[in-house]
């Protein structure tokens, strides 16, 4: 038995533009934009340009938004205290890092 198979990939010269992709970084990148941290007016600015964006490419927004951009919840959570030991000595608090979603986390390992 003979199995042949032919695999064509797109041409990215014809999706992709050096010129455009150069002239969206540039804007995302400016100073203008602040950097573009949570709650700034630089992020702000930033997702009305790639809405903007999005727009001008004619891209279809999900069904029920009237526009480009979701609305979403961030949680910080705040430590309330934090203790580790190993081999006896206590473990200092910056040499510490868990990431959990529970509200009290207790670990111990027994070498």
């Amino acid at each position: 038995m003979i199995l042949s198979v032919v695999c064509h990939a797109q041409k990215t010269n014809k999706i992709i533009n050096a010129k455009e992709v150069k002239r969206i970084e540039t804007v995302l990148s400016s100073d203008d934009m602040r950097g573009r941290a949570i709650n700034t007016t630089g992020i702000e600015k930033a997702a009305d340009f790639i809405s903007n964006e999005f727009k001008k490419t004619g891209l279809q927004k999900f069904e029920g938004l009237n526009e480009y951009s979701q609305s979403f919840y961030m949680l910080k959570p705040k430590q309330q205290s934090l203790t580790a030991i190993s081999d006896g000595a206590n473990v200092s608090e910056k040499n510490i890092l868990v990431v959990t979603t529970k509200k009290n986390f207790n670990i111990s390992f027994v070498l």
